[in-house]
């Protein structure tokens, strides 16, 4: 949303490849084609989420005399899927957004707003058709792709969900628009735009190539924080782009994955793990990046102009995370991670931690987190959830209690918090971001722990399936 405009109608147009994609998509099966689509699949949900914030005392973020916001978000997914040919499918998701905010500095709730660079999409397939100083209308495409099966390979083109960890909270080989580790929504992952091949090498391996375009990524600052956008097509094309192999097997009732290539600002080699040993189910991945420094954020303190710092957008680093699962009589599910970010600090100045957040080149700020999932059947109908989340770089801490009611065959209520204690920021810092095509400055708060930012939420979310 953008502070200070007027309620307007915008151009309902995508960029020019989506809009390509699209048309490809029309034009093969447009009636009277010999490769006439067939409709064999259709649904979707109707997801609305209300949410109250208890805010500190931070007239920078917050205003002054502001203790308390509100937000809603109403978001229609429709999807679609049939057949082109025997072996040639297709599949398009539709999403219309509806969000209400009294929040002036637009802060992120954590578990509800995704980071907003997308990087590994080809353009800009949503557009805000309304917009105002507190409510967006946006529709856009969150997948639109076809599948052909060749015999033992199958190819998917178009914007697609890629998920390569089997980690929950942390996932250091999903580094396709990767969750965020308090997220409440994960049912449904979000495309991106790749050609994928999977290719069946026997009853329990397969091999999986992708190949997604890359974007650049620019800095936009705002009133009382900043955004971080994509532009569509420029010529540094290969930094942002992505071209990995994965090869996934089983051994003794193990399942082992190993990744390597090209991803976005630089190479990555992967290991994954996963199997059953005394009485635990046990989990663990590895991703190390070796960095392309081409990116350069240049740091200035509030209280030192004069003395500013760099760092690299992308850095060389090792991130590893180790997880341990258990089920118990009485419907008791517990899951536990720890994870070691190496794109993160272990100081008490998290802002070039969050700068690469914000670019999509991190999973947290801090350098140690763990986290505790716990939930538990109480009824056929109702779940329990208690998640906490703590970094152990500076302390602070994230908790999430909340619950479940299936009130039918295809709708549910979720009701919950996020209680989030740490030491809160400091004032805000001018950064510049440097070599790169769309250089400019923004304005960060001076973070100086993981989740003291955040207000205290709540939020009730009625989702209904169709």
């Amino acid at each position: 949303m953008k502070t200070g405009t007027t309620a307007r109608p915008a151009p309902c147009c995508l960029n020019a490849p989506a809009t390509a994609l699209i048309l490809a998509l029309l034009l093969v099966t447009r009636p009277g084609n010999a490769a006439c689509a067939t409709l064999t699949e259709m649904g979707g949900s109707l997801r609305t989420a209300a949410l109250g914030t208890h805010n500190y005392d931070h007239p920078l973020i917050f205003g002054y005399g502001n203790d308390a916001d509100g937000l809603s978000l109403t978001r229609l997914r429709l999807r679609a899927a049939g057949g082109l040919s025997p072996d040639l499918a297709w599949e398009a998701h539709l999403v219309q957004d509806l969000a209400f905010s009294s929040s002036v500095a637009r802060v992120s709730q954590p578990g509800y707003v995704a980071p907003e660079a997308r990087p590994y999409r080809l353009g800009r397939a949503r557009t805000a058709w309304a917009e105002d100083d507190d409510l967006e209308a946006a529709l856009g495409i969150d997948r639109l792709q076809v599948h052909l099966t060749w015999g033992a390979c199958d190819l998917t083109l178009g914007r697609q969900a890629i998920n390569f960890s089997q980690a929950w909270f942390f996932n250091p080989l999903d580094i396709f628009l990767p969750f965020d580790p308090a997220a409440i929504e994960r049912d449904y992952k979000p495309g991106v735009d790749a050609l994928r091949a999977d290719i069946t090498l026997g009853d329990f391996s397969a091999l999986s190539l992708v190949a997604a375009p890359g974007r650049e990524l620019y800095f936009c600052p705002r009133l009382t924080g900043t955004q971080v956008r994509a532009r569509d097509w420029v010529e540094e094309r290969w930094w942002g782009a992505a071209l990995i192999g994965r090869l996934r097997t089983t051994v003794s009732g193990w399942d082992l994955a190993f990744m390597g290539g090209k991803v976005a600002g630089g190479t990555l080699a992967g290991l994954g793990l996963a199997g059953e040993g005394l009485g635990l189910g046990m989990h663990a991945e590895a991703s190390a990046i070796r960095a392309i420094h081409e990116r350069r954020l240049v740091f200035t303190h509030p209280a030192c102009p004069q003395a500013p710092w760099c760092a690299d957008l992308v850095e060389d680093h090792l991130s590893v995370v180790l997880g341990l699962t258990r089920r118990f009589e009485g419907g008791v599910y517990l899951n536990l991670e720890y994870f070691h970010n190496g794109a993160g600090a272990e100081g008490k100045n998290l802002s070039t931690a969050l700068a690469r957040q914000l670019a999509g080149q991190a999973l947290a700020l801090s350098r140690r987190l763990v986290g505790l999932q716990i939930t538990w059947e109480v009824h056929p109908l109702v779940n329990a959830n208690l998640v906490l989340i703590r970094s152990l770089s500076d302390g602070s801490t994230l908790v999430n209690p909340g619950g479940t009611i299936s009130l039918a065959d295809e709708v549910e209520l979720t009701c919950g918090a996020l209680l989030a204690r740490g030491k809160r920021p400091g004032p805000f810092q001018p950064v510049t971001f440097r070599q790169a095509r769309y250089p400019g400055q923004m304005r960060l708060p001076l973070l100086e722990s993981e989740f003291g930012a955040a207000p205290d939420t709540f939020y009730l979310e009625l989702t209904c399936y169709f």
